[in-house]
This record gives structure tokens, C-alpha cells and sequence, in this order.
């Protein structure tokens, strides 16, 4: 329907909380990676991807997801379609397989 920078932000907001889903299920919380944190950073999530699915291109793809809703929250242009697309079927496997 074209709201292509809504969907990037409802994708990177569902990859996050997979990983959180991940993380959590693995017994870990926010603290066992930042002394004191009693909430999850998306940074930390980010940098700890690899440990959710054991897949090496975890990381970037939570990067490339977040790029892709700053650019939608803080430019005035609307995100290129096809830049979402491309990261819309990972994302998807990503959170169909750590929450099934």
C-alpha cells in the first residue's frame, strides 16, 4: 500500500524483540552483558545475534534494519522499496525462527 518507512520501522521493532525473545529463552537478561541494565539496548541485542540463531550474518542484518528505520524516522525522504524487500524475507526467517 506504500507505507514503506512504517514497515521498516514495524520490521526492525520485530527483529529486535525476536532477539530479545532469543536472548531470554537462552536464560540471558540485559545485565549479563552491561553491569546494571535492566532493559535491552538495541546495540547489545545487535552485537550478541550471532548467539540467538549461530549465524555469522546475524549481526549485520540487525544493522542493516536499523540503518534502514533511522533513515526512515530522521530523512525526509522515504525508504527505497527495494532496500526493505531485500531485508523483509531475512527478517521474516529470522523471527519465524526463533519464535517457532
Amino acid at each position: 500500500m506504500g507505507f514503506v518507512d512504517e514497515a521498516a520501522s514495524r520490521y526492525d521493532f520485530a527483529l529486535f524483540q525476536a532477539g530479545i525473545h532469543g536472548l531470554e529463552k537462552r536464560g540471558l537478561k540485559p545485565g549479563d552483558f552491561r553491569s546494571g541494565a535492566t532493559y535491552w539496548e538495541h546495540r547489545t541485542v545487535a552485537r550478541n545475534a550471532t548467539s540467538i540463531r549461530g549465524e555469522a550474518g546475524d549481526p549485520g542484518l540487525f544493522n542493516r534494519a536499523r540503518a534502514l528505520r533511522h533513515a526512515c524516522d530522521y530523512n525526509p525522504d522515504s525508504v527505497v522499496r527495494r532496500e526493505l524487500e531485500f531485508l523483509r524475507f531475512e527478517i521474516e526467517r529470522f523471527v519465524l525462527g526463533v519464535t517457532a
